[in-house]
């Protein structure tokens, strides 16, 4: 009985380093790079950079409505198209999974909400 014991030990021992190690190479170390100028570069895939660049087109047209709604005075509308693209639309969205391992998901999410 013991020495199965032991043998659970160990691969319970094993088991918990390759996922540390796996955890640290995908949560903290992510696949990002320093650049020359002091910023990071996040490293993307292809699709990866098709879904960025489609989410930043989105916010543009968000803004665009935001601003010309809010020339015409119709905050109902400004309101409107500012929650298409807000917090709550984010809910629930997968693709965004690689966020969490550069620290843009937290960057993110530091800043006010609500406002």
């Amino acid at each position: 009985m013991k020495r199965g014991c032991v043998l659970c030990r160990v691969v319970s021992l094993v088991l918990a380093l390759t996922l540390a190690g796996l955890g640290y190479t995908f949560v903290v170390k992510g696949n990002v790079e320093p650049h020359a100028d002091g910023r990071t570069v996040v490293l993307l895939s292809a699709d990866e950079r098709n879904m960025v660049l489609g989410e930043m087109r989105g916010l543009l047209e968000a803004v665009q409505a935001v601003v010309q709604a809010a020339v015409e005075g119709d905050m109902e509308a400004v309101s409107a198209a500012a929650r298409e693209v807000g917090m709550a639309a984010a809910e629930g969205e997968s693709g965004y999974d690689w966020q969490a391992s550069t620290g843009l998901h937290d960057l993110g999410h530091g800043h006010p909400q609500g406002v």
